[in-house]
């Protein structure tokens, strides 16, 4: 029972490699989104955002008057679930 409460805590960083798919992945740029924030921790499911065909951790600007985006999601999990609310 432990160790599946343990390993359902997990974090996560998105390198620039995913941010830019010519790029590989590497240590180096696993680091580099440490530290530039691009992280997330979670104790249920994995969860993956897309705005405007921008994947978690890009920077999106938009006018100072607003504007519409859309956002696409899914979600990973151990456990069972029919839906994502908000």
């Amino acid at each position: 029972m432990l160790a599946a409460a343990i390993a359902m805590n997990t974090t996560s960083a998105t390198p620039s490699a995913q941010l830019d798919r010519n790029l590989g992945f590497s240590f180096e740029s696993w680091g580099e989104a440490v530290r530039a924030g691009r992280t997330f921790t979670t104790s249920g499911a994995l969860i993956d955002l897309v705005v405007d065909g921008h994947p978690r951790g890009s920077e999106i600007r938009m006018s100072s008057k607003g504007g519409e985006v859309e956002v696409c999601t899914c979600a990973t999990s151990v456990c069972p679930s029919s839906q994502l609310t908000t």
